[in-house]
């Protein structure tokens, strides 16, 4: 039984990993900054050369900056 426990914890982990997005969209962070920063703000200028789609791991580190930039901005 708990043979089975263990296989049925690992086949939920599994379907768990799948879930996790591989690539984020820029397109709506685009599109929100184009229409609420002014158009010569430094994040939106920046925001708008970032490339369709940025990993998991891009997107955590560059939203540090993206608010910290903000923040400044503000």
């Amino acid at each position: 039984m708990k043979e089975r426990t263990s296989h049925n914890r690992q086949t939920r982990e599994n379907h768990a990993q799948d879930d996790i997005p591989r690539a984020i969209s820029t397109k709506g962070i685009k599109a929100f900054v184009s229409s609420h920063l002014p158009s010569d703000h430094p994040l939106r200028l920046l925001i708008s050369t970032e490339k369709a789609e940025l990993t998991v791991e891009e997107f955590r580190i560059k939203l540090d900056d993206w608010l910290t930039l903000l923040d400044y901005k503000s």
